[in-house]
């Protein structure tokens, strides 16, 4: 693996991390048999941050993906604290 491929699982592994400790809209906390339930939105953050894309934009996100892709309330509040932890990131 070379360095870019490793740095990119760093981030990767950064960001899931982030999403089960930070974020978790649907309360499963740290479940072993749970850990890939946020995995489907690892890559396009991933690609939000590196792309040193705004907070705004990472909020929009998170939000789009509580709201169309989970069915729950907006928790804006929630959002901006975890957007503001990813963008620290990179």
């Amino acid at each position: 693996m070379s360095g870019k491929q490793r740095h990119s699982q760093a981030l990767q592994d950064a960001v899931k991390e982030v999403l089960l400790r930070d974020w978790d809209p649907i309360g499963i906390g740290r479940e072993d048999a749970e850990k890939d339930e946020y995995d489907a939105y690892v890559t396009r953050i991933c690609a939000l941050i590196v792309q040193r894309q705004s907070v705004e934009e990472v909020i929009d996100y998170l939000l789009w993906a509580e709201t169309e892709q989970m069915g729950l309330q907006a928790d804006v509040e929630r959002a901006r604290r975890v957007a503001g932890k990813l963008i620290q990131l990179v």
